[in-house]
């Protein structure tokens, strides 16, 4: 029971929103890998940093004493795994406007840019259309220095991931919400 350590955890001081961690993985070795929505800048060796003081993600990781090993604010997301040789596993939801660092080859590559939803009282009143998020899943190498894959996973009307694990061949598998009629079930699914 006693505190082995503890540590704040903040992005610069001029962004528009403080860091709002979302979820945390720890390995074998009781290094905790956390993740979530905030800005921050890259350590040496990690994945570049997307964003520069706009909303984006990271991941970082802690090693047993607290120490940071690595952070990118490349990317990041609303859920994280991790695999047997340490590799690094991602979901989140992001609208089209995100810089989602696709691969090639990727399962999807582009989404629709499609409204999901509106607020009343017009543009000057802070109303308008509000886009859809679409679900994203993305594969770090265990230093968080090379992406390994990146695909968006959604329909037209957007998909939100609650929940991700891996197994230990490396298979992702990936739990979520969507009200999209076109998400990309596969053939002799349970439902269509």
């Amino acid at each position: 029971g006693k505190v082995v350590y503890a540590s704040y955890l903040n992005g610069p001081a001029n962004a528009p929103q403080p860091p709002s961690p979302t979820q945390i993985a720890t390995d074998v070795t009781g290094a905790a890998y956390i993740t979530g929505q905030g800005v921050f800048a890259s350590t040496a060796g990690a994945l570049a940093a997307a964003n520069n003081l706009s909303a984006g993600y990271f991941v970082t990781k802690l090693d047993a004493t607290g120490k940071t090993v690595f952070t990118t604010g490349g990317i990041g997301g609303l859920q994280v795994a991790l695999d047997s040789q340490g590799s690094i596993y991602l979901a989140g939801s992001q609208q089209s406007s995100f810089p989602l660092p696709v691969t090639t080859g990727a399962f999807q590559s582009t989404i629709v840019n499609s409204v999901c939803g509106g607020v009343t009282g017009g543009p000057s009143l802070g109303g308008g259309p509000i886009p859809c998020s679409h679900q994203y899943v993305a594969k770090l190498d265990p230093t968080g220095g090379k992406l390994i894959y990146a695909t968006w996973l959604s329909g037209s009307y957007g998909a939100q991931p609650a929940g991700l694990s891996v197994d230990s061949a490396g298979n992702a598998t990936l739990a979520g919400t969507t009200q999209s009629s076109d998400y990309p079930v596969t053939a002799g699914a349970l439902q269509t």
